[in-house]
Order: structure tokens, then sequence, then C-alpha cells
């Protein structure tokens, strides 16, 4: 998972009169689930630098958001990280609203006052474990990564992306207290920092590409950067 390990990829390109195109696809909407009131929408279990709480700490965190059409208090309502305890953290009395996120800090800290930010008495196990949002009987399970949620890498979020039907998936651009983009099912190198210069080649410049490419689950032996020149 090693966040600090990087590799920078450069390809030098003859002159070209056109523009090479780097495209990223995301897609952002609040998901939707049917007969579903509320969801546990994105967790993070290896928070080094997406959200500090109010104490200034990159804690784990989880959010819910409701997907019905009213608002929902989440009083009464439980967050587990074990399967025989499912009222293990309860929420305070908290209106959510009708679309609306809620965002608590799996920190062990147990902070439970309306109105301010809410902590679970549990942490998030990077390796995976069962994670699950249960109704105010105690009983109804309303999400759950079961048996276990996958292996998390850092600052990278999972959950469920849009258009998905209990499909679960990684998030590498998490949006605590948003929505979710589409996700990928499996997490390989984190691409980032792309960049060409000059911006617009002249007819005898060359083309620099660069791409940082971080190592997330496994290590990256080898990186093949393709393009293309339009």
């Amino acid at each position: 998972m090693g966040a600090d390990l990087a590799t920078f990829l450069s390809v030098h390109d003859p002159a070209r009169k056109s523009a090479l195109w780097l495209t990223l696809l995301l897609s952002l909407c609040a998901p939707a689930r049917s007969g579903a009131q509320v969801v546990l929408s994105e967790f993070q279990a290896s928070n080094l630098k997406t959200l500090r709480d109010e104490d200034g700490n990159f804690e784990d965190w989880i959010e819910v958001c409701n997907v019905s059409a009213a608002p929902v208090d989440m009083g009464g309502w439980y967050l587990t990280d074990e399967s025989g305890w499912l009222n293990k953290w309860q929420f305070p009395s908290t209106n959510l609203a009708a679309g609306q996120f809620l965002v608590v800090f799996a920190s062990n800290k147990d902070r439970r006052v309306p109105g301010n930010p809410l902590h679970t008495n549990f942490k998030l196990a990077t390796g995976g474990e069962y994670l699950a949002l249960v109704k105010p009987d105690g009983i109804t399970i309303a999400t759950a990564y079961a048996p276990s949620f996958p292996p998390q890498a850092d600052d990278v979020s999972y959950g469920l992306p849009i258009m998905s039907s209990g499909q679960q998936a990684y998030f590498t651009v998490p949006t605590p207290g948003a929505a979710n983009g589409a996700g990928s099912l499996t997490l390989g190198p984190i691409i980032s920092d792309v960049r060409h210069t000059p911006l617009v080649p002249g007819n005898d410049d060359d083309l620099v590409v660069q791409a940082r490419v971080t190592p997330s689950l496994r290590p990256v032996k080898s990186v093949t950067l393709k393009y293309r020149v339009m």
C-alpha cells in the first residue's frame, strides 16, 4: 500500500501538430436503492490525508446517505463492525434530510452528542472486516459489507457506486459527504498528476508526457503508458 512510493513516466514524442488527449471519466450522482431509507454509502479504513476530524486527526470514517424522499431521524440506528453485535454503536437523534449525507468518524472516540461531529466506539481494519448499518430494531440490516469488505488502500474509499444494485466498489477519489462516482470493482495502481509539455507543441518540439503511478494493494513491477495522438 505505500502511498510514498511512486513511479514517474516520461514519453518523448516527435513534433506533432495535434494535441494529446488523456481522458478521465467521472460520473457523480447520488446512489439510489429501491425500498431503502438510509444506506451506508461509503467508508475509508486508511485515512492519511483525506479528511480531518475536529481534533485535527485523520481518522477512519463512515458515510451514510438518506436515499428516500422524506427526512429520517437517525436516532436509534446503529453502526457495527461485528456481525454478532449489531447494536454496537448507536446514533443520537439526528435529522437527515432527503438526499443528505452524514459522515461519522470511526475513531474509537465514541462521541454521540447531537449537532457535534460523531465518532463510533470502533475503528476500521484495513485488512477487511464486517461493517453494517442497522435499523433501530437492532436486527434489520440496512447495508452490510459481509462477510467482510476487501483489503483497503491508503486514501482510497469503498462503498456503493452510482447505478448499482448493491454492487460495491473502490473510489480513488473519496467523496465524504457528497455523492459517489462510478467506482472500480478492483483496485490497481493509482494514476495521478498526468500532464504534458509543452501544452501546445510546435512542429519541431518534443512532447513530454508525465504521470505518477502509486501502488495501492500490490507493488508495481512495470508500467506501460499508452497514449493517442490526434
